[in-house]
């Protein structure tokens, strides 16, 4: 690993229980082992595909894959 992505910050954030449900559901989905790492990837997907409109990528309706996050919105 190198010194730029070694996990060294922590942060805490507060969610409803069905987000994270939303979440865990995605991870279970997705062979991913642990939360933290889950949503890790997430937030990685969003910022490589985001510019600011990311309604069709929620977990709301499970739109986000792990390989293919949100590439269907730049066909629209």
């Amino acid at each position: 690993m190198s010194k730029d992505t070694a996990k060294t910050e922590r942060f805490q954030m507060a969610v409803s229980a069905d987000w994270i449900r939303k979440v865990d559901d995605w991870r279970f989905a997705n062979r991913v082992p642990s939360r933290a790492t889950a949503i890790r990837q997430l937030v990685d997907m969003g910022i490589e595909n985001g510019n600011g409109d990311q309604r069709g990528c929620n977990l709301g309706d499970r739109r986000i894959q792990k390989t293919t996050a949100c590439k269907r919105k730049s066909k629209s």
